[in-house]
């Protein structure tokens, strides 16, 4: 008897009645089915994410929901025909308390038009480590890294209002803890590092920093609404300088506010002397009621000591220092710096891709970065115009990054060194062997032709090892005119 067969609502009741996760996005990625366990482990209702498009990015909107839909959403590879496997964290799942589930995604035809969706099934997690799985596919790199971005991520901005302090490795691990210092103190704070490395954005970390358990009424909470307020000190002057600082004190005093937030001096390490007089002039009068962060390339105590900044200010300035490395001195934060650039455009973008291949990772981690972390942005967006597939390779990187790399490949040739000793001697033995042929071996013709006297010629000769020496030598005997050689040898 052959089977009898199942219509759409057969199938429906089945998925609904797995105690396993499931859900199905189509070729537009909108989710179409979701089944009730998914639902509940979401924490959401179904029908508020059924029809929804989402995007491969770790970027959260304002939208609750449609961060729901995102963090469903499949590996972009899947959409080209590929199974894969990947994290899955949904926007309340933070690195103290995770829910985060390995799903397994599985491209389909639909036979009923020319489209396809991909089924997605969250297995238990001991399934995930029977035989029968360790078959399949393993996380790809891109699809690790995404969920290693998206955990650093959302503590950055749960304890930071800022998102893009990533990075894993060591410096970033000391950025944060004294981002952590700054932020309770009310020091004034240098942010030191190279152009583009992102300084300004850990200034907004330490301004808008939260400590744990701040509750929205907090003092914490507070100074979230005072100002940040940026100046490039390239192009202040004192007067410019005077009536920032005095209309920021006024608009707090106006609030009932007893600080008047941050002003933050960018490249400060070039503010012109008066408006550095100026600025002097304030922290040495008056107890402002203004926080003051600057950022700059070099130390301002190292400026001063060179006589290139005042010496006073360069103290006063440099209560607390943050030092940021340039990114080529931290190639393990390349790759999730990498991948979050790649999910910032997803989500600004119709078109979605999954990362960076192997092989480009390892090009992006052995260039040297001149631009730091703003170049590291603006290539990511060339490759991601350039990429054909749902991944971004090495052929979509510019051209620079591999002229680099031919000619890191090619050793410099070491500058040759001249021995002038040993290059004397080789002409003066070249100009003796001449000598001598042209006298058919007649060493006192020899001499006449060199200018040298007998004795001379034959005690070089011995000492260039172009004539053995004998047992005894005399050196003093006479040459053909009688005449002694007073030349020294």
């Amino acid at each position: 008897m052959s089977p009898r067969p199942r219509n759409n609502n057969d199938l429906a009741r089945f998925f609904n009645a797995s105690a396993d996760p499931f859900y199905v996005v189509d070729d537009d990625r909108r989710v179409i089915y979701l089944n009730e366990a998914c639902a509940k482990w979401l924490g959401c209702k179904p029908e508020d994410l059924l029809g929804r498009e989402c995007r491969y990015t770790s970027i959260e909107t304002d939208d609750y929901v449609q961060a729901f839909v995102n963090s469903l959403c499949p590996p972009p590879q899947t959409f080209a025909g590929e199974a894969a496997r990947a994290e899955i964290i949904p926007p309340h799942s933070t690195e103290a308390q995770s829910s985060a589930r390995v799903a397994l995604f599985q491209p389909w035809s639909l036979a009923s038009s020319d489209g396809f969706g991909v089924s997605a099934w969250l297995p238990p997690r001991d399934f995930l480590e029977r035989d029968v799985v360790a078959a399949t596919r393993a996380v790809e790199e891109s699809a690790r890294l995404r969920a290693q971005t998206l955990r650093i991520r959302r503590e950055a901005a749960r304890r930071y209002s800022v998102d893009r302090l990533i990075g894993s490795g060591p410096s970033m691990q000391r950025i944060r803890a004294q981002i952590e210092v700054a932020g309770v103190s009310k020091a004034r704070l240098s942010i030191v590092g190279p152009v583009g490395s992102g300084r300004s954005r850990i200034a907004q970390a330490v301004h808008y920093f939260r400590p744990q358990g701040a509750t929205t009424g907090s003092q914490s909470a507070e100074s979230l609404a005072l100002p940040l307020v940026p100046l490039d000190a390239a192009v202040l002057n004192a007067e410019l300088l005077q009536s920032t600082i005095r209309g920021m004190v006024r608009a707090a005093k106006s609030a009932g506010q007893a600080s008047a937030g941050t002003l933050l001096l960018t490249d400060a390490d070039r503010l012109p002397a008066d408006a550095q007089g100026e600025l002097a002039g304030f922290l040495k009068l008056v107890e402002l009621p203004l926080r003051i962060m600057t950022t700059t390339t070099v130390p301002l105590e190292r400026l001063a000591e060179a006589g290139a900044f005042r010496a006073d200010l360069a103290a006063w300035l440099s209560v607390l220092t943050i030092e940021v490395p340039p990114l080529a001195a931290r190639p393990e934060d390349i790759p999730p710096l990498a991948q979050w650039f790649v999910e910032e455009l997803n989500a600004a973008s119709p078109r979605q891709l999954a990362g960076f291949t192997p092989e480009a990772l390892d090009r992006l981690a052995t260039y040297a970065w001149p631009g730091d972390v703003a170049e590291l942005a603006e290539v990511v967006r060339t490759a991601y115009v350039r990429a054909e597939g749902p991944r971004l390779t090495i052929d979509s990187l510019p051209a620079r990054l591999a002229y680099a790399a031919d000619a890191r490949s090619h050793e410099p040739i070491a500058p040759e060194t001249i021995d002038l000793d040993q290059f004397l001697a080789e002409m003066e033995r070249e100009l003796i062997r001449r000598a001598v042929a042209a006298a058919k071996g007649n060493k006192t013709l020899a001499a006449r032709l060199l200018g040298l006297s007998r004795p001379r010629l034959y005690r070089r000769m011995v000492q260039l090892e172009l004539e053995a020496a004998p047992e005894e030598v005399v050196f003093e005997e006479a040459d053909l005119s009688g005449e002694k050689d007073g030349r020294d040898g």
